[in-house]
C-alpha cells in the first residue's frame, strides 16, 4: 500500500511531467512483479 502511495504523490508533486511519465511505469511494473 505504502509504494502505490508513494507513486502517488510523487506524481502530484513532479512538475516534470517527461519524468513522470518515466517513472511511474518502472514503478507499476514493480508493483506487478512484487518488488
Amino acid at each position: 500500500m505504502n509504494k502505490i502511495w508513494n507513486i502517488a504523490i510523487y506524481a502530484r508533486v513532479s512538475t516534470d511531467k517527461k519524468e513522470q511519465s518515466e517513472y511511474i511505469p518502472v514503478q507499476v511494473e514493480n508493483l506487478k512483479n512484487g518488488y
